[in-house]
């Protein structure tokens, strides 16, 4: 009875013990945050998902998923969850027995002994327990690590709307210099324009082509960052978002929603537990105790059989140094929590007040600045027709309308950039 009694608790305690977190809780814990998920562990390919469609163009929203399915960086890094699982394992596994024999060549008679240490019965749960903690908080900083590839995605997706929005209000520029410039010279020609003037206009011409040209390489650029991240096979149309990125929710509101929603706090919390758990870990380590099965072929009656014991006196070393060593860990966790709660304040504090600044900026533009430049364009338009003004003025009026565009063109991407790192900063989409 009684050697059945020590096989059931021998087998309970070498069970492998069970994983807290799986691939499945980090992408669903994502997918609640960024509104898209990571895909099967065991897929290798780069595929679009089935929610994305790319034959209309690639929205903001599809972006994200599509980065969040297909980017290599990030599932590359989703294979810490395995290595934590590993070291769950390996906290949980028995020590194997020792086995020291000694061969009857000659006089020498047949001799074993049998050791196996058995201090783990009250050092294993702390391990299991710590590394099972530390599992969840490599899970907890993957889920992080999503949200930050969401808002990755947002930005890229909205730098490659600007970059073409650009190019095309750059060529649209350049060919309204090429315009002036031509007028330049037709006025120089009848005796009206310097050449002074043409050569300072032609030369804002060329500077207009330049520009031209880099911002359509600049799309190129974008196009290829926008593709790495999203793990496309070719390059892909964007769609640009038509809705403005408005926030109800106070500052207050979102800093109390982050803290609770940010996985980097919760990460935070679960280093502070498993550091203590390792400190009762330290503790157990002060006493070891190996149990012996000595056997000798010869001895009274022919042969000897017996137990025996070592046991590690701690008389000079209590592991002073372990216990210190996850004492200084506990300190550091805790400080660590703090910094990771100011911190996560900071940002949505940041983040909101960007938002704020973008948005308001970009409501205000074309009432206060758009505006009354295409209303220059009309009156310029109007004066020339009635000849009261040269074509000139009808060019550079339509000139600082275009430049006036690509302003509004930044500010737009500000505004979604905003939203995005505001999205990251507390840990979901703000309402």
């Amino acid at each position: 009875m009684r050697v059945r009694g020590v096989v059931l608790v021998l087998g309970l305690v070498s069970c492998v013990p069970t994983a807290p977190r799986d691939r499945a809780y980090v992408s669903d814990a994502i997918a609640d945050r960024a509104g898209a998920a990571t895909g099967d562990e065991d897929r290798l390919e780069q595929t679009a998902p089935d929610a994305v469609t790319l034959s209309d163009g690639v929205t903001e929203d599809e972006a994200v998923a599509m980065a969040l399915w297909n980017n290599a960086t990030l599932h590359a890094t989703l294979e810490d969850l395995g290595f934590a699982r590993a070291d769950l394992y390996q906290a949980g596994a028995l020590p194997n027995p020792t086995l020291s024999m000694f061969l009857p060549l000659g006089p020498k008679q047949l001799e074993f002994t049998l050791a196996w240490a058995f201090d783990w019965l009250w050092g294993r749960p702390y391990r299991v327990a710590a590394a099972s903690l530390d599992m969840e908080r490599v899970a907890e900083e993957l889920v992080a690590r999503g949200v930050e590839v969401a808002r990755d995605a947002r930005i890229a997706h909205a730098d490659t709307v600007l970059a073409e929005r650009q190019a095309a209000l750059a060529k649209e520029a350049a060919k309204a210099w090429d315009e002036i410039a031509h007028l330049a010279r037709v006025r120089n020609a009848a005796g009206a324009a310097s050449l002074l003037e043409v050569n300072a206009v032609e030369t804002d011409a060329r500077a207009a082509r330049i520009e031209a040209d880099r911002r359509a390489v600049a799309v190129r650029a974008a196009h290829a960052r926008l593709t790495e991240l999203l793990g496309a096979d070719r390059r892909l149309t964007v769609v640009a978002p038509t809705t403005s990125a408005s926030i109800a929710s106070s500052l207050e509101a979102l800093s109390k929603a982050a803290l609770a929603a940010r996985p980097e706090v919760r990460a935070a919390e679960i280093a502070i537990e498993a550091a203590g758990e390792r400190s009762g870990w330290e503790v157990a380590r002060i006493f070891q105790f190996i149990g012996q099965l000595d056997y000798n072929a010869r001895g009274f009656d022919g042969r000897e059989l017996g137990p025996g014991l070592i046991v590690t006196l701690p008389i000079f070393d209590q592991n002073q140094a372990g216990r210190a060593r996850v004492d200084a860990e506990m300190r550091r966790a805790a400080w660590r929590y703090i910094a990771v709660r100011q911190r996560v304040l900071r940002e949505v504090t940041e983040a909101h007040a960007a938002l704020e600044n973008a948005a308001m900026t970009r409501r205000r533009w074309p009432a206060e600045v758009l505006d009354p430049l295409e209303k220059n364009v009309r009156l310029a338009t109007h004066a020339y027709e009635a000849g009261g003004a040269t074509y000139l003025a009808v060019l550079e009026a339509n000139r600082r309308r275009i430049e006036a565009k690509q302003r509004e063109a930044e500010l737009f991407a500000e505004e979604r950039r905003a939203l995005a790192e505001l999205a990251r900063s507390v840990g979901r989409m703000p309402e």
